[in-house]
């Protein structure tokens, strides 16, 4: 008897951005801070927080072509995440179910939230800790892909619109 691989499941996240290629261009983990124990109690070092988020959350800046518009995503606590090459994701961009979200242009969505995958059967630990039913947050684009393990949505800010600029 074959085991059946496990069904990768695709839900909607709708963002400004979910129909665009987007360019991911920083990423950054907690509040610039940090401390460390020993395991008697005693601190050893204590670096004040450089911002007022928590030590677990997760900034992600993406540029929008197709709105000319820098975003920032701020999720405010997090169990977990990864940024890779959108190759990592071959389980996802071949999966049927993901091509079943759609556009009026046709296009599948480049947010979206996902479970059943490799990651989750690699760390369930991390989804059963950090997520609603196993799902996760995905921001993928044609160069780099942020996934993201959270009970919450984020809350998506957009920052600037930028001009097009001639070189000189």
């Amino acid at each position: 008897m074959t085991e059946q691989p496990p069904l990768v499941e695709f839900e909607r996240w709708e963002t400004p951005f979910e129909f665009s290629d987007t360019v991911i261009f920083d990423v950054q983990y907690g509040n610039g801070g940090f401390y460390l124990y020993l395991a008697e109690g005693q601190k050893l070092w204590d670096l004040a927080p450089s911002n007022e988020k928590n030590y677990d959350s997760l900034t992600i800046r993406l540029f929008c072509p197709d709105d000319q518009t820098v975003y920032r995503i701020e999720f405010d606590q997090i169990g977990a995440h990864r940024v890779l090459d959108e190759g990592g994701l071959l389980q996802l961009w071949s999966s049927d179910e993901r091509r079943k979200i759609r556009n009026k242009s046709d296009k599948p969505p480049m947010t979206f939230r996902v479970r059943g995958h490799g990651w989750s059967e690699e760390s369930p630990v991390s989804f059963i800790h950090s997520t609603t039913d196993g799902w996760s947050f995905v921001i993928s684009s044609s160069i780099t892909c942020v996934e993201v393990l959270s009970f919450n949505p984020p809350e998506i800010i957009a920052e600037q619109k930028l001009s097009p600029q001639r070189p000189s």
